[in-house]
């Protein structure tokens, strides 16, 4: 997908704003202070409190030998999970939810 797939009027928020407001819990090993958020090996991953109809994430997957895979959960429920493609650049996590609910 790419950004056309996008509702209009979508906000932005840069990787380091999620972090520095408390919304967001980076799990796994990973570098601070750029502008991207790499995560390494299993189990890495972000955790996000937000509210919204909907959630895309940008991201780069580099697959040489091994597969990497994304799942993604909203409260607890699997909603999503599948292998990630090189040219794999926006994710939609969610869409058409109610707005406002956390």
């Amino acid at each position: 997908m790419d950004r056309s797939d996008m509702s209009a009027g979508l906000k932005e928020f840069p990787v380091k704003e999620l972090i520095d407001s408390g919304n967001c819990a980076v799990y796994g090993r990973t570098t601070y202070g750029l502008d991207i958020l790499p995560l390494f090996w299993n189990h890495s991953g972000i955790e996000l409190v937000c509210d919204g109809s909907e959630l895309w994430v940008e991201l780069e997957a580099d697959c040489g030998f091994y597969e990497p895979w994304i799942a993604a959960e909203l409260n607890g429920a699997l909603m999503s999970r599948r292998m990630l493609l090189a040219s794999d650049r926006y994710l939609c996590l969610y869409r058409s939810m109610e707005p406002n609910v956390k």
